[in-house]
């Protein structure tokens, strides 16, 4: 007995520490940042920067009427959480255009739904329409993007392995199996209420605005740097206006990881946990490289955006050691470098200025606005489509009105407690029963003994069924239900929340009712009477 105990003890609080075998639900997983980006030349720009557009299409402020479209050019995923299974990934969009933020009247959108979707590649996701093509309104744009890792194949085979612990517990020990099945509903409640994680989730509004002015910066001494051309400052002599603007061309989304998703920094690096953040808009950083003859040189490298997706292109190479020359940073035109991280990992690689690979250290999403189109489709037509989208997306998200989870949690602990109750309850009426079987063993097979039983019924006829002492009286009888059904060969099975059958049962009298079964020592049977009174 003491070693089930101790075991259904430890299945609870490995439940309470690990979240039933899960991860740390419903994380934020990372800072999300807003910038634009220049469509000639890649750069990524601050979000409210408006740089001049020189021979594109791109940065046009569209008018009321005109045929507008958003797209979603890409999705990178940086990170998934371990499961048992592999990652099942939901992307989804939400789009408010008329000025309202009125969920009802967004458009939402489906973008991505797929299993067994590894991590650090892109979404396979090229040339999305999110919303539209359609008639602008005039109002400013708000849309809601989400990376979604949906946790229900996870829940399900963490509810398989309790199912199992629980068969392994009470075939140890019978008369443990109660406590074992209070552990392992409380365990079972748990995983119930995991959410899913999003990867990423974003809010922003694009708004329809002209320039407000020209970026400047007072301090004399950083002006008189740039002049030089010793610091490269990128919001300086740039457009600017007062919010995220709606212009035609491309926009980037981009995320900063928390460092507390890598427990392990011995893999990931140290760096995740820096007080120095990198800044995108910036463009200019340093990244080492060992050398196959295990030298270390450093490129300067910029992000530019470039046929979809980012990339980190290789400014110039310098080499700060070699020998027999001084220690001041020396360009190099080449180099062959050994990678000492991934796929690639001992494989030689030639680089140098000019040389650009995959951006890989975060997750993204690159977002543009069009317009030019000639049709677009009726507001009709795209309302019909969101709601045939949002029914797919409500139908795979664990939470998907993003109810507290107070709200969520209360019905269930309410429905949990019944059934504590209940076990408790029901042990408290066989003690009852075994302790008058002790002292008159003719008990047992009279039928004084189910009568007793059935005297534990309790009628739900005038108990509110929103209440908690209906779900109490409905999980007690419950309880003793299964031991009528066991002392008794010909009983019907009776709902517990049917209130006439109940009270029937309640009524149910030794004397013309029911009594001993033939020939079946300790069982008992109804009468033609008995039955026809719970029939009529």
């Amino acid at each position: 007995m003491k070693t089930i105990k101790i075991f259904s003890i430890s299945i609870f609080v490995f439940c309470l520490t690990m979240g039933c075998i899960t991860h740390k639900q419903q994380l934020i997983t990372g800072e999300p940042e807003f910038y634009s980006i220049k469509p000639d030349t890649g750069a990524i720009y601050d979000r409210d920067v408006i740089p001049k557009w020189e021979n594109t299409s791109s940065g046009i402020i569209p008018h009321k009427g005109e045929i507008i479209t958003l797209v979603v050019n890409n999705v990178f995923i940086r990170y998934l959480k371990e499961t048992f299974g592999n990652p099942h990934v939901l992307v989804y969009a939400e789009v408010y255009d008329d000025g309202k933020d009125d969920p009802s009247t967004a458009v939402s959108k489906l973008i991505f739904n797929q299993i067994n979707q590894p991590p650090g590649v892109n979404l396979g996701i090229a040339d999305r329409i999110i919303y539209g093509p359609t008639a602008f309104k005039g109002f400013p744009i708000r849309i809601r993007f989400f990376i979604v890792e949906l946790d229900k194949e996870q829940k399900k085979m963490a509810s398989n392995i309790l199912d199992a612990a629980a068969n392994i517990a009470s075939a140890a020990k019978p008369e443990a199996a109660p406590v074992v099945g209070v552990g392992l509903r409380i365990a079972k409640l748990l995983n119930a209420l995991n959410q899913d994680d999003f990867e990423l989730r974003f809010d922003l509004t694009l708004y329809p605005v002209d320039v407000a002015a020209v970026s400047k910066i007072e301090d004399a001494r950083l002006n008189q740097l740039i002049q030089d051309k010793k610091v490269f400052i990128s919001r300086v002599g740039k457009q600017i206006s007062p919010v995220m603007p709606l212009r035609t061309g491309e926009f980037l989304i981009i995320k900063r990881e928390l460092a507390e998703r890598f427990p392990d920094k011995e893999k990931t690096g140290d760096a995740l946990s820096s007080f120095l953040e990198f800044d995108w808009a910036q463009r200019g950083f340093i990244n080492p490289y060992t050398t196959t003859a295990g030298n270390t040189i450093y490129a300067q490298e910029i992000i530019v955006y470039q046929g979809g997706k980012l990339y980190r292109v290789i400014q110039k190479l310098l080499d700060p050691a070699k020998p027999g020359e001084k220690p001041e940073d020396k360009e190099i035109p080449s180099a062959i470098v050994r990678l000492q991280h991934g796929p690639n990992k001992y494989a030689d690689i030639n680089i140098g200025p000019g040389y650009r690979q995959r951006l890989k250290d975060q997750t993204y999403v690159i977002l543009s606005m069009l317009n030019g189109l000639p049709a677009g489709i009726s507001a009709d037509e795209l309302r019909a489509g969101s709601e045939r989208d949002m029914a797919r997306i409500r139908s795979l998200l664990d939470n998907p009105d993003e109810t507290p989870t107070l709200g969520r949690l209360e019905g269930q602990v309410n429905d949990l407690a019944s059934s504590v109750l209940a076990v408790i309850q029901n042990r408290r009426i066989a003690e009852a029963a075994s302790k008058r079987v002790g002292r008159d063993p003719k008990f047992r097979q009279s039928p004084d003994y189910p009568e007793f039983w059935i005297q534990q019924l309790r009628s739900i006829k005038d108990l509110d069924e929103k209440n908690q002492d209906y779900r109490n009286a409905v999980a007690i009888n419950s309880s003793i239900l299964e031991t009528l059904n066991d002392l008794f060969i010909n009983i019907p099975l009776i709902d517990p929340t049917d209130k006439d059958k109940i009270d029937k049962l309640k009524a149910l009298q030794k004397i013309e009712h029911f009594a001993a079964a033939k020939d079946k020592i300790g069982l008992f049977e109804l009468t033609n009477a008995g039955i026809q009174h719970l029939k009529n």
